[in-house]
C-alpha cells in the first residue's frame, strides 16, 4: 500500500535452482490523489474502519504494525470510536498534506481521554520550523495549538476528565494571521485563548505558514516528539477547507453517525411458574426502531412491541428470539 504521493520504482528479484534475477522497472508506480470535492477534506467517524468519509476518500493507514480498538462512541454506539493505542510509534497516517500556508482550515473532534500523557496528539501535520506546523493537542487538561516553535493555550482546562467532549479549531486569516488568532471552540462554545503572558508561547508573534511538503496528516502522533501520542479514544475527526462558524460547528457536533443496531434484551425472570408472567426490556444498542420477539412456549407466541409482556401457559425451558432494525441494518439475538 503506498501512503504518500508520487512517483515509485519497482523491483523484483527472482530465485530458483539455476540463480537469480533481477528486473527493476523505473517510475512505474504514479500515486495520485483522488479527485474529491468541497470543502470537507477529510472526515473519520470510525465506524469500526478508519476509511475517509469524504469525497477524497484519504483512507487512514496504520503505522507501527497494531490492530486498531474501537469503543462505544459518545452516544453509546458501540465500535464507533477510534482507542489509540497509547504506544509510541503506533498511530494511524494518511497521503494527505494538510491545508497550507496560511489557508482557511477548521478542524474538529471529539476526543475522551484522562491524565495520562504529557502533550496528547489528536492530529498534526507540517513540520517542526517556526509558523510551519498545524497540531491539535491536549496538555494538562487544556488545548493546546502549535505552529512550529509556537502555542496557544485554551483558558477552559479539566479536559481530560475522561468524558467526552467535543473541539473545534478554526484559522481565518481575515482576522489575522498570527497563532493567536485562531479560535479555539469546546463543547459547541467560544473558548478564550491565554496569552503569552501566561501559558501561551510566541502565540502573539508567530504567523501560521503551515507546510505541505514534508509530513503528512498523522492521527494521534507528532513528528518531531515521539512520546507526544495520543492516549484515550478519538471520533468523528473532520478537517474543513474553510472557517465553521459556531453554528456550524454546533450542528457537527450533534450529527449522529447512524449504525446498525446491535440486539440485546434482558427479563424480570428467567424461572417461573406456569401461567405467570415475564417483563421482557430491549436493551439493544444503536437506537433500533422496529423489534420483533419470538417466544417458544410464550403467550404471545410473537409480538412487535419494544418491552412485552409474556405468559407461560405450560411447564418446560423456551427460547426467546429477538430481532432489532434500523436504517442501518439488523442484529437478531436467540436465548
Amino acid at each position: 500500500q503506498y501512503i504518500s504521493l508520487g512517483t515509485f520504482n519497482v523491483s523484483l528479484t527472482v530465485t530458483n535452482s539455476s540463480g537469480t534475477s533481477t528486473e527493476l522497472k523505473n517510475e512505474y508506480i504514479n500515486v495520485t490523489e483522488n479527485m474529491g470535492s468541497g470543502n470537507l477534506q477529510v472526515h473519520f467517524p470510525f465506524q469500526e474502519s478508519i476509511k475517509d468519509e469524504s469525497s477524497y476518500s484519504r483512507d487512514l493507514v496504520i503505522v507501527g504494525s497494531y490492530e486498531p480498538g474501537y469503543v462505544a462512541d459518545k452516544n453509546g454506539n458501540s465500535n464507533s470510536a477510534y482507542l489509540a493505542p497509547g504506544e509510541v510509534g503506533k498511530y494511524l497516517s494518511n497521503s494527505y498534506y494538510g491545508i497550507g500556508g496560511n489557508e482557511k482550515r477548521t478542524v474538529t473532534a471529539w476526543f475522551k481521554t484522562s491524565t495520562t500523557g504529557s502533550r496528547k496528539t489528536l492530529i498534526s501535520w507540517g513540520r517542526n520550523i517556526e509558523g510551519e506546523m498545524f497540531n491539535v493537542m491536549i496538555h494538562e487538561g487544556t488545548v493546546r495549538v502549535e505552529a512550529g516553535s509556537c502555542s496557544l493555550r485554551s483558558k477552559k482546562s479539566g479536559l481530560d476528565d475522561n468524558l467526552w467532549h467535543h473541539l473545534a479549531i478554526t484559522f481565518d486569516p481575515n482576522d489575522g494571521d498570527k497563532l493567536k488568532d485562531v479560535k479555539i471552540y469546546i463543547d459547541g462554545e467560544l473558548d478564550t485563548n491565554q496569552p503569552d503572558s501566561a501559558a501561551s508561547y510566541r502565540s502573539e508573534d508567530v504567523s501560521i505558514n503551515t507546510d505541505i511538503t514534508t509530513n503528512s496528516l498523522r492521527i494521534g502522533s507528532v513528528n518531531y516528539v515521539d512520546s507526544y501520542i495520543w492516549y484515550g479514544e478519538l471520533d468523528d475527526v473532520r478537517i474543513y477547507s474553510e472557517v465553521l462558524n459556531n453554528e456550524a460547528i454546533i450542528e457537527v457536533m450533534n450529527s449522529i453517525d447512524a449504525a446498525a443496531p446491535i440486539a440485546d434484551f434482558n427479563s424480570n425472570s428467567t424461572s417461573i411458574f406456569y401461567g405467570e408472567e415475564v417483563q421482557f426490556s430491549d436493551t439493544s444498542l444503536n437506537a433500533p426502531t422496529s423489534w420483533h420477539w419470538t417466544f417458544e412456549g410464550g403467550d404471545p407466541a410473537e409480538s412487535t412491541v419494544q418491552h412485552p409482556l409474556v405468559t407461560y401457559p405450560f411447564n418446560g425451558t423456551y427460547n426467546v428470539t429477538f430481532k432489532v432494525t434500523n436504517t442501518e441494518g439488523s442484529d437478531e439475538k436467540i436465548i
